[in-house]
């Protein structure tokens, strides 16, 4: 098994409604991911933000909350941030 995870490359290949068919750019995997979930950017963006990763998730689920200090999602083991 394998996932995307927040900060790594897809490429899209398909959209079927809120839902995109694409396949992870380091592995080759393919799967469904929501249509929001994705944000579309440069390599060279994509290597700045990857660069600039100092953290890693080391919790099973990490809640995340936005700006007004409501739940927003929760970030999965692994994931690497800033």
């Amino acid at each position: 098994m394998s996932q995307a995870l927040f900060g790594e490359a897809v490429q899209v290949l398909e959209v079927r409604g809120e839902w995109a068919w694409v396949q992870h750019v380091q592995d080759g995997y393919l799967g469904w991911i929501q249509i929001p979930a994705l944000e579309r950017c440069t390599d060279s963006t994509l290597v700045d933000y990857q660069t600039a990763c100092n953290a890693c998730v080391q919790a099973e689920l990490l809640p995340v909350f936005n700006l007004e200090g409501s739940l927003a999602g929760k970030l999965p083991f692994g994931v690497r941030l800033f």
